[in-house]
């Protein structure tokens, strides 16, 4: 059957859909949850100046691209905490 063909009356079509296995699915989860660890255990190991100087330097950034964007221009940032 073509692509642009219809089935005929009485036909079936078959489509192929691999399952995700259980096993890999559950691995990448615990792959996402031992990461998400490893990031919050490292945030956790930053002292208080160290995380004040970081939220200081993301806050002037943002000072910083408000005052030079072009008014109605329809530029947008975003500043994210890099992990």
């Amino acid at each position: 059957m073509s692509i642009n063909a219809r089935p005929q009356p009485g036909s079936t079509i078959s489509h192929s859909i691999s399952p995700v296995s259980p096993i890999s699915s559950f691995l990448s989860i615990q792959a996402e949850q031992i990461a998400a660890e490893a990031a919050l255990q490292k945030m956790m190991k930053k002292s208080l100046s160290q995380i004040q100087a970081e939220e200081e330097a993301i806050a002037s950034l943002e000072r910083f691209y408000r005052m030079t964007s072009l008014f109605a221009s329809g530029e947008r940032f975003i500043i994210t905490r890099g992990h």
